[in-house]
């Protein structure tokens, strides 16, 4: 990457680790960082929501002993490293995984936003203040990721852990129409930038605009604080809205499984 461009994609990684460290995820979980890998496990049955990231490219005995940290806990898992510039990575795929996707890592500078913020019809946004609303985070975040059935109960008592009482460096606002819980999000309060995570719609509104007015929502509350710029790892299915609501791509995410 480009200097100013890598500096950007280390304020998207900076934020993942402080979000991973300071916005209660950890909850049922565990955390294991050393200088080359930092591990992730909820205890959930997903994939998505138990990752090791690398920080650097890795041996085979790197590999080895997050095979070993997550085999322990039994729990399916995803490996993420930052994009060297030429995609995926020869040398991962010849030790044995097989390359998912890129997650573009994305910058927003907050003083140059343009915002729209007017509800789609009938919508409403309610900001979670306490672990009794968490429920209705719980609930659109479920279905808009379309999780499992099976995993509902847990995943319920994972997302828990997000309590803003208990973790006022989260927001969590949940979008309501006709008292359905149908679009979350969570913003994080970083040391410099605010982080954009848990952005959800339901699948029967994804062409409401529910994605661009509650991350615009979102944005908004970040500026009022004093945050220059949001960061936030898109899908790439999503990367097309962010870009047009102002955030810019630094860099990717290479995600593997195994």
């Amino acid at each position: 990457m480009p200097g100013h461009q890598e500096d950007e994609f280390l304020r998207v990684e900076r934020n993942l680790f402080e979000y991973a460290h300071g916005s209660g995820i950890k909850g049922m979980g565990m955390i294991r960082e050393d200088p080359r890998a930092i591990c992730f496990c909820s205890s959930l049955d997903i994939p998505a929501l138990n990752l090791a990231y690398l920080k650097v490219p890795p041996e085979k005995e790197d590999l080895e002993g997050i095979e070993s940290f997550f085999r322990e806990r039994g729990n399916p898992y995803t490996i993420w490293m930052p994009d060297n510039g030429n995609g995926p990575i020869p040398n991962l795929i010849e030790l044995g995984l097989d390359h998912a996707m890129s997650l573009p890592a994305m910058v927003a500078d907050l003083d140059n936003m343009r915002m729209d913020l007017r509800a789609p019809s009938g919508c409403s946004l309610r900001f979670v203040s306490q672990e009794s609303e968490i429920g209705a985070f719980a609930k659109a975040a479920f279905n808009g990721f379309e999780l499992p059935e099976d995993t509902h109960q847990k995943f319920s008592d994972f997302i828990r852990n997000l309590d803003p009482s208990q973790h006022p460096t989260n927001l969590l606002v949940v979008a309501i129409k006709e008292e359905e819980p149908i679009a979350s999000g969570l913003m994080f309060r970083g040391k410099d930038d605010v982080g954009l995570y848990w952005i959800s719609v339901a699948p029967s509104h994804r062409k409401d605009g529910l994605g661009s007015w509650l991350t615009q929502e979102l944005l908004r509350v970040g500026k009022e604080e004093g945050y220059r710029q949001a960061v936030l790892q898109s899908s790439p299915v999503a990367a097309g809205l962010y870009r047009r609501l102002g955030f810019r791509g630094v860099g990717n995410f290479q995600v593997y499984s195994h």
